[in-house]
């Protein structure tokens, strides 16, 4: 007996999209610019740019006599229209902080990738993947705070070096 399944799942950090939104995958050689960040600053917000990234997922697959076989894609997306920056606090200093908080999306995103290939999906596999994607970005959300904490928002230089520093190990890992 064959059963297909196909799931869709999107994540967005920090925002809420509707319909289909501009979207940038993360690509090693290609660094953000702010010039990519296109929605009107937030005037009363206390922070200097907000970066909108996220993972986003699909899953299909098929059970063939009780084995299950699970295909995914996986991808870090930045979402320009969901991004801005204030025009007068924007600085080099400021755009590697952000892009960090982009960098460390994908960071995750290569986690998820690395869960999904070592995990033994059941018949389950849609409620399995779910709860793998919850927990990464659950891990995510942890990681990104953490930064802008110790890095004080990219106010402490020294911190934000040793966090360029971190992230590139990581990502190297992969």
């Amino acid at each position: 007996m064959r059963v297909k399944f196909v799931l869709f799942f999107l994540f967005i950090g920090m925002c809420s999209v509707v319909g289909q939104e501009e979207r940038l995958p993360w690509q090693e050689a290609r660094k953000l610019t702010w010039d990519d960040y296109k929605k009107a600053p937030e005037s009363d917000s206390h922070y200097a740019a907000i970066t909108s990234s996220g993972i986003w997922y699909s899953m299909s697959g098929e059970i063939v006599n009780g084995e299950v076989s699970v295909r995914s894609d996986i991808v870090c997306y930045f979402y320009p229209r969901n991004s801005w920056y204030k025009y007068d606090l924007a600085s080099p200093n400021l755009l590697a902080h952000e892009q960090l908080h982009f960098d460390i999306t994908e960071l995750h995103a290569r986690i998820l990738r690395q869960k999904v290939a070592a995990f033994n999906f059941t018949k389950d596999a849609q409620a399995e993947m779910k709860q793998l994607y919850n927990e990464v970005t659950a891990q995510l959300k942890e990681y990104q705070d953490q930064y802008d904490t110790e890095t004080n928002y990219s106010m402490n230089k020294e911190k934000q070096q040793e966090w360029q520093e971190k992230v590139k190990k990581e990502l190297e890992k992969f």
